[in-house]
C-alpha cells in the first residue's frame, strides 16, 4: 500500500484500462486497449510498433496476479453472471475466454457495420448468460444494439432507437433480464443520452435526452448503477468550457424506465469518473479542483479527491485524498470506477496502474 492504509496500487502497464469485478468478487479484471506508435533513427526509417492489448486479472483475496490474456485492442470486458466466463471486445472480434482454464473458448467474428469499421464499445451479457448484447461505433447496419445467442454469436435480436445520428457506447441487461438500457455521446463525447428497450420482443420504450426536456442543461457524464435500474448524471454547475472551466457539479439520480428524478446532490471541483455501490446506497466520485487536469507543473500532479456521498441523503460519509504523488504517479487521471459485488472494494484505473481502495476501512476512519 502507498501513502494511505485504505488504499494499494496495482500496475498494469497499459493505458485506458477497462475494469470489472467478477460477479462472485473473487476476481478483478483490467484490460488495455494497447497502442500503435512510431519508433525510429535520424534519418532512417520509421517503424510503426504495434503493442497488443492485454488483460490482467487479480485475485482479490490477495491481490496477486491469477492469469493473463492478451489480445489487440482489448475496449471492454464482461463478465458472464454464473460462471468464470470473461466475453472481451477488440475492434474486429468478440472473444471468450475460461478464467478457471486460461483458455479461449469462441471468438465471434466482426459482425457487419455502417459506412466505416468501428470498434465495438460495450458488451454484457444477460441474467440468464444465455444472450449478449453488444454496441458499436458506427452502429450496425440495421440496429443499434446486437442480442447474440452466447454459445453460437448468432443474432437472436435486434434492439433499435428512434434515428438521431448517434451510436450507442454503453449497454447493460436489466435485473429483470426483459429491457436493455443504452447510453450515448454526443459528437463532442459528452454522454447525455439514454435509451430502454424491450428485450424480449425488441421494441424501443424510451429515449432520455438529458440535455433537453428540462432534464439539465449541462450534462456531460452519464452512467448506470450496477443492475441498470438507476441511471446517474453529472452536471457542470459553471460552464464556460467543458474541459477547464468547472468550479462545482451536480450529480442527479434517475429512474431508468420513467425518467423520475430520485436524488441529487452538488460537489466541489471536477468529476472525471463516479460509481454507485451495489446496493445504490453510497455514490464514489473522483474529482479535482483544478481547471485544467493535463498539465504537470514543477513536478507537481493535481490533487484528486475520493468522496463516498449517502444516498439518498447527499451526507458526504468519507473525503480522502489519492495519494499518488507519494507513488510518482505525476500523470494520474482518473479514468473509470468500480465497486466489487459485496461493496467491499472500490478500483479506480488511470495511467498503467489500478488504485484499489478498502470501503470498510475508509468508511471507519
Amino acid at each position: 500500500m502507498v501513502g494511505n492504509r485504505a488504499s494499494r496500487w496495482l500496475h498494469h502497464g497499459g493505458t485506458k484500462l477497462a475494469l470489472e469485478f467478477s460477479p462472485d468478487g473473487i476476481y478483478l479484471i483490467g484490460a488495455s486497449s494497447g497502442s500503435v506508435h512510431g519508433e525510429g533513427v535520424k534519418g532512417g526509417p520509421l517503424c510503426i510498433i504495434h503493442t497488443p492489448g492485454e488483460a490482467i486479472l487479480w485475485n482479490t483475496t490477495d491481490w496477486t496476479v491469477q492469469a493473463r490474456f492478451q489480445d489487440d485492442y482489448l475496449h471492454h470486458v464482461a463478465w458472464h453472471p454464473a460462471k468464470h466466463i470473461l466475453a472481451t471486445s477488440s475492434r474486429t472480434q468478440i472473444t471468450l475466454w475460461d478464467v478457471a482454464a486460461g483458455i479461449t473458448l469462441r471468438r465471434f467474428l466482426a459482425l457487419e457495420k455502417t459506412a466505416a469499421p468501428g470498434e465495438y464499445t460495450g458488451l454484457a451479457f444477460a441474467p440468464d448468460g444465455q444472450t449478449l448484447a453488444v454496441c458499436s461505433e458506427y452502429g450496425f447496419s440495421d440496429a443499434d444494439v446486437l442480442v447474440l445467442d452466447s454459445e453460437t454469436g448468432g443474432v437472436v435480436g435486434k434492439l433499435d432507437k428512434l434515428k438521431d445520428g448517434r451510436s450507442v457506447y454503453r449497454v447493460k441487461f436489466l435485473p429483470d433480464g426483459k429491457h436493455v438500457v443504452g447510453i450515448s455521446c454526443s459528437y463532442e463525447f459528452h454522454f447525455d443520452r439514454a435509451y430502454t428497450w424491450d428485450a424480449v420482443h425488441y421494441t424501443h420504450l424510451t429515449t432520455f435526452d438529458f440535455n433537453e426536456d428540462g432534464y439539465g442543461s449541462s450534462v456531460w457524464l452519464l452512467e448506470s448503477s450496477p443492475d441498470g435500474q438507476i441511471l446517474v448524471t453529472v452536471e457542470a454547475e459553471t460552464l464556460e468550457d467543458q474541459s477547464d472551466d468547472v468550479s462545482a457539479f451536480e450529480v442527479r439520480l434517475w429512474d431508468s424506465i420513467f425518467g423520475r428524478e430520485l436524488a441529487k446532490c452538488t460537489m466541489a471541483g471536477k468529476c472525471f469518473c463516479f460509481g454507485i455501490s451495489p446496493d445504490a446506497s453510497l455514490l464514489a466520485t473522483m474529482s479535482a479542483d483544478v481547471k485544467s487536469d493535463f498539465s504537470v507543473v514543477a513536478n507537481q500532479a493535481p490533487d484528486y479527491i475520493l468522496t463516498l456521498t449517502d444516498l439518498p441523503s447527499g451526507q458526504i460519509r468519507a473525503s480522502l485524498k489519492s495519494p499518488h504523488q507519494e507513488a510518482n504517479l505525476l500523470y494520474y487521471r482518473p479514468e473509470s470506477l468500480r465497486f466489487s459485488p459485496d461493496g467491499r472494494w472500490l478500483a479506480v484505473s488511470h495511467h498503467k496502474h489500478v488504485e484499489v481502495w478498502d470501503v470498510r476501512q475508509i468508511l471507519e476512519m
